[in-house]
């Protein structure tokens, strides 16, 4: 990163005219811009330099442990009205197709923690997998990540509602088209963690929700949704099994810090300065 300020060689020579050459206190505008500008200049810019940081989303781990911003259910097509938020203990939500039927997956992120004015670089989403299905056809399928259009909630999202009383648009969920990432498995040897890999659609979605202080809504649903049984399985994020299993939304990005208090002032006296200055010779 390129820092905006005066060299140190600079700093010296600067600093070797103070002690070895006689202030000329009758022209204080030729002292400023000699001697204090480019001093405050460096300083107050010494630390405004463009600094790249990780942070990662998990129920109960990251940001903080007190974090709490997750939600992850499912909802299904031949079960419109039941909302599945304690599924087997609330432990497991669902993706795939069971033959006759549609599930989908709906995750969302509270991105309040990312700065003010950070400029998102690359975001992830790594689920991971509850276990197997032997039930489900012995192949390869993939599975899209998609961002969703409504603020759902948890607890009362169905196939027909994205919250009680609040219809989504098209039954099943309004989800855009675009596909965000996506993953491959075999449900019936699926174990393990699995990645949706960085786009440039992931952070463009991640960038708005951040800089709109929006949640980040998301669904998985199959690329096709045959009709045969496919179904994965994933840790949610109350999952009893420990919270290192809860979906994990990991993202870099890029922030601005604050001046060093020491900038400040030394650029607030250079102003002062140069203000009384030029009074004095107007």
């Amino acid at each position: 990163t390129i820092r905006p300020s005066i060299s140190e060689d600079s700093k010296s020579r600067i600093y070797a005219k103070c002690l070895t050459r006689r202030p000329d206190l009758r022209n204080p505008l030729r002292m400023l811009k000699k001697y204090l500008l480019p001093l405050s200049f460096s300083a107050l810019f010494s630390t405004v330099c463009t600094q790249a940081a990780n942070l990662d989303f998990q129920e109960g781990v990251s940001p903080t442990a007190s974090y709490s911003g997750v939600q992850a259910t499912f909802i299904r097509s031949d079960q419109t009205n039941t909302n599945f938020n304690n599924y087997n203990g609330g432990n497991q939500f669902l993706v795939g197709t069971t033959g006759t039927a549609s599930i989908r997956s709906l995750l969302s992120f509270d991105l309040s923690d990312i700065p003010t004015g950070a400029t998102i670089d690359s975001a992830t989403l790594t689920l991971r997998s509850y276990g197997k299905d032997a039930s489900s056809t012995d192949t390869d399928i993939q599975i899209d990540l998609m961002e969703v259009e409504e603020d759902f909630i948890q607890t009362q999202a169905t196939w027909n509602d994205y919250s009680t009383g609040n219809a989504w648009t098209t039954p099943g969920g309004d989800f855009d088209s675009n596909i965000i990432s996506s993953i491959t498995l075999n449900p019936t040897d699926a174990t393990g963690y699995q990645t949706f890999s960085t786009s440039t659609l992931f952070t463009t979605i991640v960038q708005a929700a951040a800089d709109g202080n929006e949640t980040l809504n998301l669904m998985l649903k199959l690329n096709s949704e045959s009709a045969e049984r496919n179904i994965f399985f994933f840790h949610t994020e109350s999952t009893s099994t420990g919270a290192q299993y809860s979906p994990e939304l990991s993202i870099t990005y890029t922030a601005i810090p604050e001046p060093s208090a020491a900038g400040l002032l030394l650029g607030g006296a250079s102003l002062l300065l140069l203000v009384r200055s030029r009074r004095l010779r107007s």
